[in-house]
């Protein structure tokens, strides 16, 4: 594995790589990931779709889980984070969220991937935050060979459009129906931004129905958001 800025890049995407073998042999699809503040790791985790019964336990929102409870903050904007695969558009998502510094990842995925494959979500205009990207740290060794809970009997119904990251988790989770409420033209993703589910790195698209009590779910909205101006 070769050096990055004089950053430990080798030593970090190792440990993401001895997760993704963990979860490899736990019967997991073989994704591995740790976040990294001050040349500390501060989370490590692996795949847990299954163990978890949870279409969401990617390896990356796993592992940014455990890092915002560790330093007590939902934002992250002085961490980086490993992972051996490139990461989904629900993953990317979670990372812009998180305002991740650095995102350095492995293997390429053409058929999943978000960040320089498919919808290429930080090039986004509903994409609040991008990381700067490194690609195919270790990729040889990640790209080994690399399955998930699914809801396919479940309809699920939210007062929002769902935003890039929600789209990716609702997809994975197979979703039958989708019932949204107030379209979200900044931060939407389904029939706003990139309209993930239209888009070729989406495996599954449920069936979509909005504006489904659209005005009392705008109302909310601007009332909460009045309030805090």
């Amino acid at each position: 594995l070769r050096m990055i800025r004089g950053l430990k890049a080798p030593s970090f995407m190792d440990l993401a790589l001895q997760a993704a073998e963990n979860a490899g042999k736990a019967g997991e699809v073989p994704v591995g990931c740790v976040v990294v503040r001050n040349d500390q790791v501060i989370a490590t985790a692996g795949n847990r779709t299954l163990t978890d019964h949870d279409p969401t336990a990617h390896a990356e929102l796993v592992a940014l889980r455990e890092a915002a409870r560790t330093i007590g903050s939902e934002r992250l904007v002085d961490c980086d984070l490993y992972v051996t695969l490139e990461p989904c558009t629900m993953c990317a998502g979670a990372i812009s969220f998180a305002r991740v510094r650095r995102l350095y990842y492995g293997a390429a995925d053409p058929k999943g991937g978000a960040v320089e494959s498919g919808v290429r979500f930080f090039g986004s205009p509903t994409c609040h935050h991008a990381p700067d990207v490194y690609s195919g740290v270790g990729e040889s060794e990640a790209a080994r060979p690399i399955g998930s809970e699914r809801l396919v009997d479940c309809d699920l119904y939210v007062t929002l459009e769902p935003c890039t990251m929600c789209a990716g988790a609702i997809s994975f989770a197979r979703v039958r129906r989708l019932y949204y409420g107030a379209a979200d033209p900044k931060g939407g993703a389904v029939e706003s931004g990139v309209r993930f589910f239209g888009s070729p790195t989406c495996h599954h698209a449920p069936d979509v129905y909005s504006g489904v009590g659209e005005s009392e779910a705008a109302r909310l909205l601007k009332a909460f958001f009045r309030e805090r101006r």
